[in-house]
């Protein structure tokens, strides 16, 4: 458990050591000359839209002398501050918040990458007469339109805004793998089999329900302290990309270490915090064999349990979570749009656990996959953990 905490704060360490990089690279904002045409464009390294926007208003820029383009990092003080102030200006829905690639020029914004997106930023550029370059470049009282958003074609679902579900489709990749967690799989498989004792379906629900939902919460409440800790150090790192790619690679090395070790011995859980798992099911076991044992009794026994258990066994797999938070916080998004995300993952976390529940409930008894699924489960994490990490590092998907 120690080892995995100093690497957690080797991680934290590194990425600090970034800040002085970060702070040499900046946003490119230039001084808009009398007659020039300001637009700003913010981005973030880790958005393959962005890559695709940047040299298409580059070359833009340099076609017509008039135009200073201001390229502006999201992820950095500096940069996610301004955004702020221009989402109030132009009165942004709150909905959009978050999304990128945004220009914005002049009294208009435009949110996401497209043909005709593109086609409307060098139209409306084209259009803009020379009164109108003349004049200020203010936005404070100009009324504000939102266009048509990056939206790509796929079959069979039609158009969709890609900005709008990969933290989504994020949210469940990461959660359904997080889900195979050995430890915390064997606590619910323990105190399943210890409430199979009362022979009772609806008490086996009852109490196998306190377990689910308290950890559910727990887990929630973990991701969430880690992603208000993200976005507290994102203005002194500069470079979240950077910390999330490397928790992202630490990840993938944890997992396929992991994965070595089950092939060799068999999915099991070798965290060292199992004596206190085997505390706490000594004494609800104590609970259970009581003669004077009450609902009461047991339920706080089974609370207590979840809550304890998930947090000890949190540093098992620590990595993914806080990849996961590390996603959000440089997402720059509102405290709706990370809750629901944070729920995302915890529902598709708990999902494995959710189906073993109920078919012990309905069964009666425990019945248990092979273990070779959850090993090659934990193969396909550390890829998956290997690509986001090199994607948030380098800032593009190694295919």
């Amino acid at each position: 458990m120690q080892k995995k905490f100093l690497i957690l704060g080797a991680v934290l360490l590194i990425s600090l050591g970034f800040l002085s990089y970060g702070l040499k690279q900046g946003n490119k904002k230039q001084e808009v000359p009398p007659q020039g045409l300001a637009v700003f464009f913010f981005y973030s390294d880790s958005c393959p839209y962005c890559a695709k926007m940047k040299p298409f208003l580059e070359d833009l820029a340099q076609e017509n002398e008039k135009i200073v383009l201001n390229e502006i990092k999201v992820s950095t003080k500096q940069g996610s501050q301004q955004l702020l102030g221009f989402y109030e200006q132009y009165e942004v829905p709150k909905d959009a918040f978050g999304s990128v690639p945004i220009v914005f020029i002049k009294d208009k914004y435009f949110i996401g990458y497209s043909e005709s997106n593109n086609e409307a930023i060098a139209d409306y550029l084209a259009g803009v007469t020379f009164e109108q370059l003349e004049e200020k470049n203010t936005f404070a009282n100009d009324e504000t339109e939102q266009v048509e958003k990056g939206y790509v074609k796929i079959p069979f679902l039609g158009e969709i805004d890609p900005s709008k579900y990969s933290l989504g489709v994020l949210a469940i990749i990461l959660g359904f793998f997080d889900g195979f967690n050995v430890c915390s799989l064997g606590a619910l498989v323990l105190i399943l089999g210890m409430v199979l004792v009362l022979k009772s379906r609806k008490k086996i629900l009852f109490f196998g329900g306190v377990y689910i939902i308290a950890t559910a919460l727990v887990y929630g409440v973990l991701i969430l302290l880690w992603y208000k800790l993200f976005v507290f150090l994102a203005p002194f790192l500069q470079i979240m990309e950077v910390l999330v790619g490397l928790l992202g690679v630490i990840g993938g090395i944890y997992f396929l270490q992991d994965f070595f070790e089950f092939r060799k011995k068999g999915a099991q859980c070798t965290s060292k915090n199992n004596r206190v798992m085997k505390r706490l099911s000594e004494r609800i076991q104590k609970v259970l064999k009581s003669e004077k044992k009450s609902i009461l009794a047991i339920g706080i026994s089974v609370l207590a349990f979840s809550v304890i258990i998930t947090v000890v066994e949190f540093p098992c797999s620590a990595v993914v979570p806080l990849f996961f938070a590390g996603s959000l916080a440089e997402a720059n998004l509102g405290a709706l749009q990370y809750l629901l995300y944070i729920a995302l993952f915890v529902l598709f976390y708990m999902a494995d656990e959710i189906i073993i529940f109920l078919l012990v409930a309905f069964t009666m008894t425990i019945k248990l996959a092979s273990q070779k699924f959850v090993v090659w489960i934990t193969l396909i994490e550390a890829v998956v953990l290997f690509l986001l990490g090199f994607y948030y590092l380098f800032g593009f998907l190694i295919f």
